[in-house]
């Protein structure tokens, strides 16, 4: 419309298809958009906009931790930000859901619900519609872990032993998919080998000792 300025969305997803369907719902709409790839370039779109939405999933993106994340949600005080993934876990959401500019949009919804997140983002308004059955199905556990379900199974196959080789065959995936799995894995924890993957795994339940020694 003339006159009025066009509302700005950042997309940070390094998942091609589900990028290219974002962009696509954004079509239509008076939209200045822009995606990134990293960190720098999430950084710089930032610094050149200051009423932004910010489509961004963590999981795949080269944020560093959710400190990191907290740190430039912060920062960058006049941005929205939408944790976009196909799967949350609670702690994730729990550090992130007191902050009131942060919605959680699953990449696992219908065409109806991600119009309605767009639109309701875009107005300024927040979308957490599923966050509360996360919550209410994990309660306030402060030990719950920081790990999706996807990852936590990848754990139990590196404590066994496995291969990222070995576990993409049993998952009928990619390395590549179960390195970058393994890489975020580490990244939550804070580790850097599998032998301490291991030592976290035995110590939150995750295997137990019997399973590691088989």
């Amino acid at each position: 419309m003339d006159g009025v300025d066009a509302a700005a969305v950042i997309i940070a997803d390094r998942q091609a298809v589900t990028r290219i369907g974002l962009v696509a719902l954004m079509e239509g709409r008076n939209v200045d958009m822009v995606c990134v790839d990293s960190k720098a370039e999430l950084v710089d779109a930032l610094m050149l906009r200051r009423n932004v939405v910010v489509w961004l999933d963590y999981a795949i993106f080269d944020i560093g931790s959710v400190d990191s994340l907290l740190i430039m949600i912060s920062r960058f005080s006049m941005a929205r930000w939408v944790m976009w993934s196909s799967e949350f876990n609670p702690g994730f959401v729990r550090r992130l859901s007191d902050c009131d500019r942060v919605s959680f949009v699953e990449k696992t919804a219908d065409i109806d619900e991600l119009n309605h997140a767009v639109e309701s983002t875009l107005a300024g308004k927040n979308v957490r519609s599923h966050v509360a059955d996360i919550i209410a199905r994990h309660g306030n556990k402060e030990d719950a872990s920081p790990l999706t379900n996807t990852e936590i199974e990848i754990l139990k196959a590196l404590a066994r032993g496995l291969t990222a080789k070995e576990i993409a065959e049993a998952r009928c995936s990619s390395v590549h998919t179960i390195v970058t799995h393994k890489k975020n894995i580490f990244r939550k924890l804070e580790i850097s080998t599998v032998h301490e993957a291991t030592q976290y795994a035995l110590r939150a339940g995750i295997v137990n000792l019997i399973e590691y020694y088989i």
